[in-house]
């Protein structure tokens, strides 16, 4: 219950780090680019979105905690679900089209 508490913190402070435009060095592949190509990113626009994909995997670890609490896996299992669709769906939006190309 403890480690579900501080992995729920974590997310919380990383989503609130990426909704503030902040942390894109935290992003995979963002820092192995070289220096042209990270001027070429918009990098306000694609922390925030990270931050809408890491904020839903946030409220489903909360879904976790009802299930640990009262002991019922139907909140493990939607906790799951939404973590698998949060991914899925974040990691299709972010890589399809020119989002993040600065104009």
């Amino acid at each position: 219950m403890i480690v579900l508490l501080l992995v729920i913190f974590l997310f919380l402070g990383l989503t609130i780090v990426f909704a503030l435009g902040k942390g894109e060095m935290l992003i995979a592949g963002y820092n192995t680019a070289s220096k042209e190509e990270r001027e070429k990113v918009n990098t306000v626009r694609m922390c925030k979105d990270f931050s809408k994909m890491t904020g839903a995997i946030t409220l489903s670890l909360v879904l976790f905690l009802p299930g640990a609490l009262w002991n019922q896996e139907i909140y493990f299992i939607l906790g799951t679900a939404g973590i698998i669709l949060a991914t899925i769906i974040g990691l299709i939006y972010m890589n399809t089209g020119n989002r993040y190309e600065r104009t």
